[in-house]
């Protein structure tokens, strides 16, 4: 949610106050991406420690190929970001940039095929239904 946060901040920072990136080591955006970054960093190698060390027997391995595969992309966006953060003042900024942007299209074009398109299918869901409540109130 941080690296959300970040994200949506550097875009109301770019289209609203027409201020354009980099910003400051110091500025909301890199501070909320630097932070979630880092703690999405931890966290998925805590998971994907974890997911190694689950019992066989509970282990579903029909599953196991995405979720790892997720788990390592989610990863390397955050990784990629944070390195980035790390050359953005030097003449490796343009291959890190195509770097990260290519691992997040990565990453958008696996999470359909993830167990979280169940966000959206629970969203359409609450928007079916609420249709449905509105019409036969009427």
């Amino acid at each position: 949610m941080l690296c959300f946060a970040a994200t949506s901040t550097g875009t109301l920072y770019h289209y609203v106050l027409g201020r354009e990136a980099p910003y400051g080591y110091f500025e909301l955006p890199v501070v909320l991406g630097t932070v979630g970054g880092v703690m999405l960093c931890v966290g998925t190698a805590g998971l994907w420690r974890e997911k190694r060390r689950m019992e066989p027997a509970v282990r579903p391995l029909s599953r196991l190929g995405m979720d790892y595969a997720f788990i390592w992309l989610l990863f390397w966006v955050s990784a990629t970001g944070l390195i980035l953060l790390a050359v953005r003042e030097t003449g490796f900024m343009g291959l890190a940039l195509a770097v990260h942007l290519g691992v997040v299209y990565a990453f958008f074009l696996v999470l359909p095929f993830s167990k979280f398109v169940h966000a959206i299918y629970r969203f359409a869901a609450l928007l079916a239904d609420a249709g449905e409540a509105r019409r036969s109130a009427m």
